[in-house]
């Protein structure tokens, strides 16, 4: 596929999420009886964005690098590292003028919950991974093509499954929370688009895998790799 007609329409691949007010995290405390351990919530207040529909592909890759086509061209492009993704960002926003960029981990949850239409699911556009997710049961073990099962209430495909999905944060194990309303309130205001940690070498993945079992495909389930880590179970996809 031409250059051109790649960035035509990853464009037109980036769909609105209004912002809002939500709750980030185990809101459904899933987390601690089947893991043994707990996430907790926070109260974050986001912005408007833009979140492509899909996970960039290997064509849509090879288009903007140069480089030649190495496997199925509709499959998420995978094995790259957190740098090599802002590499990709960095030629692409050349050729475009635009201001593509990695979602945060508060701007990806919130779009695959479904952002203000969300029906508040533990996967992205359902109750049943199998309708909206490729996990270790139903994948056979293989990564698959974009946007074949059901996308979620903002028009979004494969946030549950088939890839784990980089995001632009340095990874925290405990997530910011905002001031107290009052001095003797126990109530606090939202995080306003919160950015993940300040240092660290850790950078957050979310989505879970063809890989894995469902609970790592819960909207809510963190995960983390190292920034110069690659996996073949692990992508991105494009906001701004």
């Amino acid at each position: 596929m031409e250059q051109k007609q790649v960035i035509e329409n990853l464009k037109a691949s980036m769909l609105p999420v209004r912002g809002g007010v939500f709750y980030m995290g185990d809101t459904h405390s899933l987390y601690n009886p089947l893991l043994g351990s707990k996430i907790g919530s926070t109260k974050v207040e986001l912005s408007d964005f833009h979140i492509c529909d899909h996970t960039l592909t290997n064509v849509e890759w090879c288009a903007i690098t140069g480089e030649p086509l190495n496997g199925n061209p509709n499959e998420p492009k995978t094995n790259v590292t957190w740098h090599d993704v802002y590499d990709f960002l960095s030629k692409l926003n050349k050729q475009t003028g635009w201001n593509f960029r990695l979602p945060t981990e508060a701007e990806w949850e919130y779009a695959a919950r479904g952002g203000e239409l969300t029906h508040d699911t533990v996967f992205a556009g359902g109750t049943i991974l199998d309708n909206v997710g490729w996990y270790k049961i139903n994948s056979k073990g293989r990564l698959q093509d974009v946007c074949q099962l059901k996308c979620n209430e903002l028009g979004l495909y494969d946030m549950s499954g088939n890839v784990r999905e980089w995001c632009s944060d340095i990874y925290a194990a405990q997530y910011a929370v905002g001031e107290r309303t009052g001095f003797f309130s126990s109530d606090r205001k939202p995080v306003n688009n919160p950015q993940g940690a300040l240092s660290g070498r850790k950078r957050v993945v979310r989505g879970g895998s063809y890989l894995q079992k469902e609970i790592y495909s819960w909207v809510f389930f963190r995960d983390k790799l190292d920034s110069t880590d690659s996996a073949k179970d692990c992508g991105f996809r494009l906001a701004y």
